[in-house]
């Protein structure tokens, strides 16, 4: 074979390592996805794709619509399942995505490796494997950046598209807003240098970005009322303007410097080598191209620490610390870029260094992630929500506090209905109080995963009411008489079972479930202090036994058990 023909050769077996990188970690993905449903959101999610409904604010009507046509497209597994693997395709198409964009620019051994490092980084790993919308925000964030380059030819469809692609991403998940700045700058600087008038195609990519946008008229559809599909769409109930109120805190010089701690300390654990190379590529990158430096420097500026700063999050609370968890996806994605161009200007100055490099870079997180990376045997929502409804008896009601109890039961009752008339409401309900009241007349009452300022709150912390403890739930009761009563207190916990709950598994999600069995042991040693006291100290011990290390069961009082 001549010169020429060994180009070819070469030419197309890079031509086709797009797809290799994408089945690579599509196979990956598939393999260690969760079974079913994850803990907190997920089954929220899958229940709005499977029912075409409105998940929690904003109401995600991309992913329901999308979800929806993908479990009625595959149909292997189980629906939350389906859901996972949707996730796969999504994680894997956005690394072959960047490998497509950066190979434009670099040399093979750097594109690929800093994609590799992307998808088996820690955070992005993790909800790719899982029913929720960031590997498609990530997907869309990719997209983005492909289409920002290309010739004069091509730049009407490439912008019509990217108006398209931007609006939808926007129903995705909003926070696609914050690249906003990046994605004006990456244009305007492509209009002018294809000498093209800015206003025309300004008003061209708003358009079909409105197109986009349009889908979110799906929530007025769904809930008939435009007021409360408003309010949805704002994220009113959680604070439109933070990401999550009650978690926010008053700046401070300890607050912001425990964020950018927290940041620092989240881009280095989803990958060290691809964080030091990416200072290499900032020196690199904006050498040989300012248009794409400044892009790429906004949309990290904007993702990271301007938006770590700006949830206001107190990071030593563990939960704040699990929220934040898929926040690092899209700076990875900006650090992974940075990378690429460290690693093409090592090996302009090492050409033998840089498929050595290149697979450091990519081992990395993969040996750092390799202890919770796989989650195939991983039920542990699943057997929470099941251990829940069989625990209730027929025809009874229960109050349910917790997102991953609430959205779980949820997800059970549209794949395997109940058929014993059991009703499980949610705790944050209007009228709660009201319709306690109305059904102790009718049929047994059960409350499951509520502090007890929520049940001071609802009226159940004294006269008329008490609670005794049964298992994951306590039982509301009218008379006094029985008090404390320790009969059914460990009638439950023979038969719950937790099919997948290894010692040393640091990952959030499971921690959350096995902190949801912690605490009803904890409320049932607190509600068994006074009539059974040895029955108490075995509560207390389970709760112990079952909080997980830095997980502290937290009191009322702030008090840790």
């Amino acid at each position: 074979m001549g010169p020429a023909g060994a180009s070819e050769a070469g030419r197309f077996s890079w031509a086709s390592a797009p797809l290799f990188l994408f089945l690579t970690l599509f196979a990956a993905y598939l393999f260690c996805a969760y079974p079913s449903i994850a803990p907190r959101d997920s089954a929220d999610l899958a229940v709005a794709a499977l029912s075409l409904g409105v998940a929690h604010p904003p109401g995600y009507p991309l992913y329901a619509v999308l979800g929806r046509a993908w479990t009625d497209v595959f149909p292997l597994g189980n629906p939350a399942y389906r859901l996972n693997v949707l996730s796969a395709l999504c994680g894997a198409g956005a690394a072959a995505c960047l490998f497509i964009f950066l190979r434009r620019r670099a040399r093979p051994a750097a594109a690929l490796g800093a994609c590799l490092a992307l998808g088996l980084g820690v955070f992005y790993w993790k909800f790719c494997l899982l029913e929720e919308m960031y590997a498609a925000q990530a997907l869309f964030l990719t997209l983005l950046l492909l289409l920002s380059d290309g010739d004069a030819k091509s730049h009407l469809k490439r912008l019509s598209l990217s108006g398209l692609v931007f609006g939808l991403g926007l129903v995705n998940h909003q926070s696609l807003l914050l690249f906003s700045p990046a994605l004006f700058w990456l244009w305007s600087r492509r209009c002018q240098e294809l000498s093209r008038r800015l206003p025309p195609d300004a008003a061209r990519f708003c358009a079909f970005c409105g197109l986009g946008l349009s889908l979110e008229f799906y929530l007025w559809i769904r809930l008939h009322d435009a007021g409360l599909a408003w309010d949805v769409l704002r994220r009113s109930s959680y604070g439109t303007l933070t990401l999550f109120g009650p978690y926010t805190a008053p700046f401070s010089s300890t607050l912001v410097g425990n964020l950018t701690g927290f940041f620092a300390r989240g881009l280095l654990k989803n990958g060290a080598p691809a964080a030091g190379l990416a200072s290499i590529g900032v020196w690199a990158l904006w050498r040989s191209d300012r248009r794409l430096f400044w892009g790429v420097a906004l949309g990290f500026l904007f993702f990271g620490p301007l938006y770590f700063l700006a949830t206001r999050f107190n990071v030593t609370q563990w939960t704040v610390r699990s929220v934040l968890s898929p926040d690092f996806i899209v700076p990875s994605i900006f650090v992974c870029v940075l990378c690429a161009f460290g690693l093409d200007a090592l090996a302009r100055w090492a050409p033998k260094s840089a498929w050595p490099a290149a697979l450091l870079v990519a081992a990395w997180p993969l040996a750092a992630n390799a202890a919770s990376a796989v989650h195939r045997n991983d039920f542990s929502a699943y057997d929470y929500a099941k251990d829940l409804r069989r625990g209730l008896p027929p025809a009874s009601a229960a109050i349910v506090g917790g997102d991953t109890a609430l959205f779980g039961l949820r997800y059970l009752s549209l794949v395997e209905p109940d058929v014993h008339d059991r009703i499980f409401a949610d705790a944050q309900r209007p009228g709660m109080a009201s319709q306690i009241k109305e059904w102790i007349h009718e049929r047994p009452i059960f409350v499951t995963g509520l502090s007890e300022r929520r049940l001071a709150d609802l009226g159940l912390m004294g006269n008329p009411f008490f609670l005794r403890p049964s298992g994951l739930f306590q039982e509301i009761e009218l008379s006094s008489a029985r008090e404390g009563s320790a009969s059914s207190a460990n009638a439950f916990w023979a038969i719950s079972v937790q099919r997948f709950a290894p010692e040393g598994l640091s990952d959030s999600y499971l921690r959350d479930v096995r902190l949801c069995y912690g605490f009803a042991h904890y409320l049932s040693a607190r509600l068994l202090r006074r009539s059974a006291p040895r029955d108490a100290e075995a509560q207390s011990l389970a709760a112990f036994a079952a909080d997980p290390g830095e997980y502290r069961i937290v009191l009322a009082s702030g008090k840790s058990l």
